[in-house]
């Protein structure tokens, strides 16, 4: 059982080129001189060649800032969405639910793989992409100042579902959360939440939903529905 528990962050340090850890941030400086955010609890493998430079993301989410290169697109992969850009600045997010892409500026070539047919999409400053497991997606609009605001320990969101926010919190968090409520957690959110203190923006976002936050210990915190 420990094995089990253990095999799946194993198998991302292997994969991994660059992870982050719980509560940590990190920046890095990419061979070509663009520049990778990775959120808390975040990978990326690193793939560069002559024609192409790639990067995948493993695990959580990553902002990036991408040096022009002529005839050498930038790509970055994760799950069956892949986004292409020569210059811009964006983020990429990996969840159990889907991959989510937003733009701070430049233009970006989202390509969504899988189901009956490929689906390209272009994306410009302040738009946003949400695609789901089975290639299903939605576009919204972005304040631009608020794409990958982690970086500054902010979590701003609009209509994200409770289980979204919980996930994101749960990188922020020395410790495991665990929904005990499946339709607590397709609840919608919106709002800006300080990520240096999760547990008590867990506490402040169950309250608003009409749900209950038990901690157990300093490693394990179960979000259910308030008993009428």
């Amino acid at each position: 059982c420990i094995a089990l528990w253990f095999f799946p962050s194993l198998k991302l340090q292997f994969q991994a080129d660059h992870l982050t850890g719980v509560a940590e941030l990190r920046e890095l400086t990419l061979e070509d001189g663009s520049i990778v955010h990775l959120d808390a609890a975040s990978a990326i493998a690193v793939r560069y060649d002559k024609g192409r430079r790639e990067v995948e993301l493993l695990a959580g989410q990553a902002f990036f800032k991408v040096v022009s290169a002529r005839d050498r697109p930038f790509v970055v992969t994760a799950g069956n969405v892949a986004v292409t850009v020569k210059g811009t600045a964006f983020d990429v997010g990996s969840s159990r639910d889907g991959v989510s892409v937003a733009v701070q500026s430049g233009i970006v070539e989202v390509l969504i793989s899988g189901g009956e047919r490929n689906v390209l999409s272009t994306l410009t400053r302040g738009e946003r992409m949400v695609v789901d497991t089975q290639g299903a997606f939605a576009r919204s609009q972005v304040s631009p100042e608020d794409v990958a605001s982690w970086r500054e320990h902010r979590l701003v969101v609009d209509g994200a579902t409770l289980g979204e926010v919980v996930d994101e919190l749960g990188r922020h968090h020395r410790g495991v959360i665990v929904m005990s409520d499946r339709r607590l957690a397709e609840r919608r959110i919106t709002g800006v939440f300080d990520l240096r203190r999760p547990l008590e923006a867990l506490h402040t976002v169950a309250r608003t939903q009409h749900g209950s936050v038990i901690e157990l210990s300093p490693y394990l915190t179960i979000v259910s529905s308030s008993k009428p």
